[in-house]
């Protein structure tokens, strides 16, 4: 009876030490569960904190002021918007170039300071075209230049070689396309206006200056009819209703296989602004094309030519289409999209006279653009530094041009204007990094 209750006694003890062990087990097992669901957690959040910190640090650092990076880009102007908006503006110091100022030497040890000051941003993987307000080398890379005769070849090939053919081409009425004896074709633009003539040579002096190859290489000339090298198309000068001899003429290299250009697609939407944002997955040809369209527009500014974009401008009061139009006076090329810009008589003289009643297109135009090339700034941000941009022109005329020193210089009154107007161009550089060097470019 004994031995029977006590195995009677252990059966209950051990159904409650095997409920017991089933305990602990249950416990430890929700124990090592908490713990490593408690392990996931922090180091997620952990994870989280940390990219959000970086976030919060890119933003700061790339604003220089957190309190700056949180003002708003304006909203875009039409082009007339931005041309009434110029009329009604308050006339600034000409001579007052606005910079930027520096960011503290913290941000720029995180940002590279010498493209931050330059205006240069690094670029994204997402926007390749530009760094900052400017054409990456990537986008530099896409334009094709035309290499042909500099205007030095041209003058000594129009001195050594007889003309064989003249015919009516190369725009205006008088103007003419010439065969030369060696085969080279050239263009001779004939005016009865000096001051045109000034104005094309002028035009292309400048060009060379800023490095603007948009432009053929161009001379001037003399038509002598006394001389021999004429001698083949006398009756052709008569009927074009050419002097007998001493007028001045401009030559330049007769291009092949252009065609009208039209105006980018981007300047036909509704804000019709070009900036850093708006290239974003454009694709090489179209960034080539805008490349050149950006010094197209300051070399007009420069210039002051008002038989572009201003004359369109000026008539699309008249026919609302016209800027779905040819542009007035540009080419491109078929065979590699280089731009050329012809027909630049109007250039300084004639167009500076009229800045007081068309001068506001310009600067619409020029508000139009926020990218421009980083060498055509630098090269005007020296000529300002230096004070001597008609000089350099010169300079040009007399050394690459066999010694040309035949024109008139312009006078001190445009030679200021033309000193302004390269101002005015690097404040709106200026004003451009304030708005885009900083976007998501």
């Amino acid at each position: 009876m004994i031995n029977l209750l006590s195995i009677r006694n252990r059966r209950p003890r051990r159904i409650l030490r095997t409920v017991m062990a089933s305990i602990k087990s249950a416990r430890c097992l929700t124990i090592f569960f908490g713990l490593l669901v408690m392990h996931f957690l922090a180091t997620n959040l952990s994870q989280s904190s940390s990219a959000h910190w970086t976030t919060s640090q890119v933003k700061r650092y790339s604003s220089g002021n957190s309190s700056e990076h949180n003002q708003q880009i304006p909203k875009e102007d039409s082009l007339d918007n931005l041309g009434k908006r110029v009329r009604g503006s308050n006339t600034r110091n000409p001579n007052h170039l606005e910079i930027n100022q520096s960011p503290d030497a913290f941000v720029m040890d995180r940002l590279h300071s010498r493209n931050m000051q330059d205006g240069i941003d690094t670029p994204t993987e997402g926007a390749p075209w530009t760094r900052g307000v400017f054409w990456s080398e990537k986008a530099e890379a896409t334009v094709s230049i035309i290499q042909g005769e500099n205007s030095l070849d041209l003058t000594e090939v129009i001195k050594e070689n007889s003309v064989v053919n003249m015919v009516p081409g190369c725009g205006h009425s008088q103007n003419r396309l010439l065969t030369l004896q060696n085969g080279c074709r050239v263009c001779c633009r004939y005016r009865n206006s000096l001051d045109l003539i000034l104005g094309e040579m002028y035009a292309y002096y400048l060009s060379q200056v800023l490095h603007i190859h948009n432009l053929p290489p161009t001379t001037l000339g003399v038509i002598n009819a006394t001389d021999s090298k004429w001698d083949a198309v006398r009756t052709n000068m008569t009927i074009a209703d050419w002097s007998a001899s001493g007028h001045h003429v401009v030559f330049s290299q007769w291009i092949p296989k252009l065609a009208p250009a039209l105006l980018p697609q981007v300047f036909l939407k509704q804000s019709k602004r070009l900036h850093p944002r708006r290239v974003i997955g454009m694709d090489a040809a179209d960034a080539a094309e805008l490349v050149q369209w950006s010094d197209l527009i300051i070399f007009d500014y420069l210039t002051g030519n008002m038989d572009r974009m201003v004359s369109m401008l000026v008539n699309k009061q008249w026919n609302s289409q016209i800027m779905e139009s040819p542009v007035h006076n540009l080419e491109k090329s078929t065979l590699t999209g280089q731009l050329f810009f012809i027909d630049n008589e109007l250039s300084f003289i004639h167009s500076y006279r009229l800045l007081d009643r068309y001068g506001h297109y310009h600067t619409a135009i020029l508000q139009s653009i926020c990218i421009f090339r980083l060498q055509t700034i630098e090269l005007l941000q020296r000529l300002h530094r230096d004070g001597d941009i008609w000089d350099k022109m010169m300079d040009f005329a007399g050394n690459s041009q066999g010694g040309n020193k035949k024109l008139p210089k312009l006078s001190r009154k445009n030679v200021g204007i033309l000193k302004m107007r390269v101002v005015e161009i690097l404040n709106h550089v200026e004003n451009c990094k304030k708005m885009f060097l900083n976007s998501d470019s």
